[in-house]
């Protein structure tokens, strides 16, 4: 039987892993708007192109749409709320299940393990993907992550991005020296 500690340490990989696969993605928009400036200069080009010839997939952005792989453009910031949103996902499709076993609960057990951090990255998560990253009233809700949203947009950059994995580990490992040490 697997214990609260390792769900924990399973979920602080599988945030780990997304983390990197983030800045991986994160990277290669910056480094492809930068490629796009250099060869921009020495060809003369408007456009730049991205090829799949196994998908037959041809896809041409304009010089308007590389600057938005900036760190505040729109690309950037739809794989940040991704991020952030899968973090959630992660927490509540299988974590949290996961915990509520290990305590005890019956059924699904989710609605007895309450967290502050979680429910905000919920709320968040919930304005990211149904309100087109735009606040919603709950965002008004937010308990730890209120500082997030600048008028009615919500931050989304690298910084935050990590900020918020920071965060997540850390919370786990509250979790997991919260009084269930009687249960691993």
């Amino acid at each position: 039987m697997n214990t609260i500690t390792e769900h924990i340490e399973k979920f602080k990989y599988a945030i780990h892993d997304l983390y990197k696969a983030y800045k991986f993605t994160h990277f290669s928009l910056y480094h492809l708007r930068d490629f796009y400036h250099k060869n921009k200069l020495d060809e003369n080009i408007n456009s730049f192109t991205i090829e799949d010839l196994a998908f037959e997939i041809k896809i041409e952005y304009t010089e308007h749409e590389i600057e938005q792989a900036r760190e505040d453009g729109y690309y950037q910031r739809i794989l940040a709320g991704n991020t952030i949103a899968l973090i959630y996902n992660l927490w509540e499709d299988e974590f949290r299940f996961k915990i509520s076993k290990c305590l005890g609960y019956s059924g699904t057990g989710r609605d007895k393990i309450m967290n502050d951090f979680f429910g905000d990255l919920g709320k968040i998560r919930h304005s990211i993907t149904h309100n087109r990253f735009n606040r919603t009233s709950n965002i008004d809700n937010l308990v730890k992550l209120h500082y997030l949203f600048r008028d009615n947009t919500f931050i989304l950059d690298s910084i935050t991005v990590h900020e918020i994995i920071e965060k997540t580990l850390l919370e786990l490992e509250i979790i997991k020296k919260q009084d269930h040490k009687q249960l691993d």
